[in-house]
């Protein structure tokens, strides 16, 4: 399959993460580092899930997804991604098949061919965005690449520094 790349501005706009574990978080945390308004379905959060909760970063629906559940959300509020990230497959096929009857793009963990969008790995400095794709057939490549680039921007930031202060 081939993807398409792109940036989005989710400012203000919703996103849906059903799950409450370590993948959830990882998505979570970068969805809010983009501006997303985020919505979690899960009955159990990582530590790190509750401090967001705890701030009002997001909100959430303490309890198992229920089929339908992202239809009954898009008439309150509409959903422009939708996270499939729980450890239960007819769940996950179930947030698919909800997200995909409400033209939401549906991110499904650890399945591409049930996704509209794969998350690339991804390294960020400053306004510098660089992301990676393997189109989900690698996903540890794609890993290792972000942090071999990651070695070699702080490489080239200490050269630039160290050039400075020589001035």
């Amino acid at each position: 399959m081939r993807y398409y790349p792109i940036f989005l501005n989710l400012g203000g706009r919703r996103a849906v993460v059903v799950g409450g574990g370590k993948v959830a978080e990882r998505k979570v945390r970068k969805l809010l580092r983009a501006g997303a308004r985020v919505h979690v379905i899960s009955p159990e959060l990582t530590p790190g899930l509750k401090k967001p909760l705890r701030q009002r970063k997001i909100s959430v629906t303490p309890r198992r997804y229920r089929a339908g559940d992202i239809r009954s959300m898009a008439r309150k509020h509409s959903a422009i991604l939708v996270f499939a990230a729980t450890s239960d497959p007819v769940a996950q096929r179930a947030v698919q098949r909800d997200a995909a009857a409400i033209g939401a793009l549906v991110n499904v963990a650890d399945d591409p061919a049930r996704c509209d969008f794969i998350v690339p790995a991804s390294i960020m400095r400053g306004n510098m965005h660089v992301a990676i794709s393997t189109s989900g057939t690698d996903p540890a490549l794609a890993k290792w690449l972000r942090k071999s680039l990651g070695a070699e921007f702080r490489k080239i930031k200490r050269q630039r520094a160290k050039g400075k202060s020589q001035k």
